[in-house]
């Protein structure tokens, strides 16, 4: 859980919490944050659950999403949708990865298109 909370020249306050349900791998993390000054905003909220599926080590899927408003610009909008998955290979203090995320910022005097991206890769902890 965390808390923060900046001088009134700043204006921002932000919060997050996770929980992590032990039993069944199943985890929570959502996180909010306000610029008062600038009537800036986000909030976000990730979802996803860890499992040992395989003996090669736990697999762990996620789902979040992101929204905020007023960033940059007045009257913009910013979003995103993400999906994750992690596989432990514990006999080589490995994770391998792959995450695809989709990203949407509106702003009321321009055009933009949105914005795709995915990631593949490993980790190795020595």
């Amino acid at each position: 859980m965390g808390y923060s909370f900046r001088d009134t020249s700043n204006d921002l306050v932000m919060g997050s919490a996770a929980v992590l349900h032990q039993p069944t791998g199943l985890n929570l993390a959502v996180s909010a944050g306000r610029r008062v000054a600038g009537d800036a905003d986000y909030a976000y909220i990730k979802a996803g659950i860890t499992r040992d599926y395989i003996a090669a080590g736990s697999t762990s899927f996620s789902v979040d999403y992101y929204d905020g408003n007023d960033f940059v610009v007045a009257g913009s909008s910013t979003s995103s949708v993400g999906v994750a998955v992690v596989q432990r290979l514990d006999a080589y203090n490995t994770e391998l990865y792959a995450t695809h995320r989709t990203y949407d910022f509106d702003d009321p005097s321009a055009s933009y298109q949105d914005l795709d991206v995915t990631f593949v890769g490993a980790r190795w902890k020595f």
